[in-house]
């Protein structure tokens, strides 16, 4: 080979090898940013979630309590039974868990049959009209989750109705 051919094939190796060090140095970065950020928001729903449950296990220790807690979270709410009342928060907190868990199939925190079971666990809760009402006023779910729900709800209507 000439010496010139040489040392175009030198240069281009050489601008080859500078642009995957400038790609790997913007990447890299980045990346490790989003690793960080996907922590941070499972570290905070972590806590969203634990301080819930704190709160749930204090509110359904006393009769009382449930009835200050749905008067405060539901203001504008028609007065019910205490078992009525305790039906709703212990569904609310099911579905805040299943909200959990669809948040993390969305976001891909979970393999691939995460949000199949996510629908699956909805196909069970969603027969109850008022559990499924819980899902789809007050804006305690986002829009997609909401929209899952209604969803599930008509695949779950529409297979009762249809003949076997």
């Amino acid at each position: 080979m000439e010496e010139n051919t040489l040392q175009l094939i030198s240069t281009i190796a050489q601008i080859v090898i500078a642009l995957a060090a400038l790609v790997a140095s913007i990447t890299i970065p980045l990346r490790i940013r989003s690793a960080q950020r996907q922590r941070e928001t499972i570290d905070l729903i972590h806590a969203v979630r634990s301080m819930w449950v704190s709160i749930d296990s204090v509110v359904l220790q006393n009769d009382e309590l449930i009835e200050i807690a749905d008067s405060i979270l539901d203001p504008r709410g028609k007065p019910a039974s205490v078992r009525e009342r305790k039906k709703k928060w212990i569904a609310l907190m099911v579905l805040n868990a299943v909200y959990m868990d669809y948040l993390g199939a969305s976001k891909g925190f979970h393999s691939r049959d995460g949000m199949r079971a996510v629908r699956k666990f909805l196909e069970r809760l969603l027969v109850d009209d008022a559990i499924f009402a819980l899902t789809q006023k007050g804006g305690a779910y986002e829009d997609g989750f909401c929209d899952l729900c209604s969803e599930v709800r008509d695949s779950v209507a529409a297979t009762k109705a249809s003949p076997m």
